[in-house]
């Protein structure tokens, strides 16, 4: 049965009746509160980003605010992203489909809010630290784990060696899960994969195993290397195996995905490379390293400067043709760049980075640029990558 008739059967059939079912059920709960509070809510498990990070993160904040409830959830969609975390979640979250209408009967009486949770209160983003202070919530079984482990034999690899993931995204993903829908105003996301071959080339020489990982993907990694994997065009590729390298590796260098999320989720070092919208850049974590797209202003021939983008709220454009409106180029990372916060992100990792009076400098002025505003918590714990500030001085 195709997705369009059971959205029909559901709105002309199921959900009247439904409906009638849910209104005493709801009266029953209210009339409960007293004693013990019963809240409803919905995970959005259509989109990737915030499927991999919503759940686990309303898991820690629960555990930090020791709230006492029991938290009934329904998916948002019909189909998820990953079956895989599918999986997990549904081990950690009671989420059941007849909740969709009780969290609908709700609305219809007073004081609903008491009974609704929202799985976030920040647009997916950690910006009161909750992941520092609360360990990891959703994992992957033993089971699950050995499973993985042995389809990935197939590349020579063994569970024991250390490997790094990375991600470029491109338009197929999109594209191809929601043909219908015109994806262009998120091309300006886009970057090359070629362009993180030297920084692949570079990890492996160095003897970490690197897989390019992705569900959808325009083109082949083709690198001439035993250690570089093109995974995401494998025959092997599974939900289970893209939850599993992002959980396991020492780190990943990531292009704008919501592979970032599930990273973040898994608390997974991260290089962000190729991030357009700066003012988003993620700040809630020390094992983070990103470096922007440089903004190109056609009509002046020369380079927006951090003041400019963000006093002019350049920093929060989120479509292709807020760009093209403004006569923006967005110039995506150089391969020097990319290998050197990756090797950046290493030598922290291994504790011998030894950090110069001028890059503390350089750091600090960038994070005075940047806005105050919802979308960053009180602490900055995050760092643009040191030579690439280094590099674009003039731009602070």
């Amino acid at each position: 049965m195709n997705i369009s008739l059971r959205r029909s059967i559901y709105y002309l059939i199921l959900f009247p009746i439904a409906f009638i079912v849910a209104l005493p059920i709801v009266i029953f709960i209210r009339l409960l509160r007293p004693l013990y509070l019963i809240r409803f809510g919905f995970i959005t498990n259509g989109i990737f980003g915030h499927f991999t990070f919503e759940p686990e993160y309303y898991l820690c904040k629960k555990v930090k605010s020791k709230t006492i409830s029991l938290d009934l959830f329904y998916f948002q969609s019909l189909k998820s992203v990953n079956k895989q975390w599918e999986k997990m979640v549904k081990r950690n979250i009671h989420v059941f489909p007849f909740v969709r209408f009780i969290y609908h009967v709700n609305f219809l009486f007073p004081g609903s809010k008491h009974h609704i949770v929202n799985v976030v209160d920040s647009g997916s983003r950690d910006t009161k630290n909750v992941f520092h202070e609360v360990n990891q919530q959703i994992k992957l079984l033993r089971d699950e784990e050995l499973l993985a482990e042995e389809c990935l034999k197939e590349f020579g690899f063994k569970n024991n060696n250390k490997f790094v993931c990375i991600v470029s995204r491109d338009t197929s993903y999109k594209f191809k899960k929601h043909p219908k829908v015109d994806w262009s105003y998120h091309n300006y996301r886009d970057s090359d994969i070629d362009n993180y071959k030297d920084a692949a080339i570079r990890l492996a020489d160095m003897g970490y195993f690197v897989f390019r990982i992705g569900a959808i993907v325009d083109k082949k990694f083709d690198v001439d290397h035993e250690k570089i994997i093109d995974y995401a065009t494998s025959s092997i590729r599974s939900d289970l195996l893209d939850i599993y390298l992002v959980s396991k590796c020492t780190f990943i260098l990531i292009g704008e995905s919501g592979l970032s999320s599930l990273a973040t989720s898994f608390r997974v070092p991260i290089a962000f490379v190729n991030l357009s919208a700066v003012e988003y850049i993620l700040s809630h974590n020390s094992r983070i390293i990103s470096i922007p797209k440089k903004m190109w202003l056609r009509r002046e021939e020369r380079y927006l400067r951090f003041d400019e983008i963000f006093n002019q709220g350049i920093g929060r454009f989120l479509s292709s043709k807020k760009y093209e409106e403004k006569e923006i180029d967005l110039i995506e990372n150089t391969p020097d760049e990319i290998t050197d916060v990756a090797m950046e992100l290493h030598t922290r990792l291994n504790d011998s980075w030894e950090e110069s009076v001028e890059e503390q400098i350089l750091q600090s002025k960038f994070w005075k640029l940047l806005p105050k505003s919802q979308l960053h918590g009180n602490k900055i714990l995050s760092r643009v990558g040191a030579s690439y500030l280094d590099k674009y001085q003039n731009l602070l």
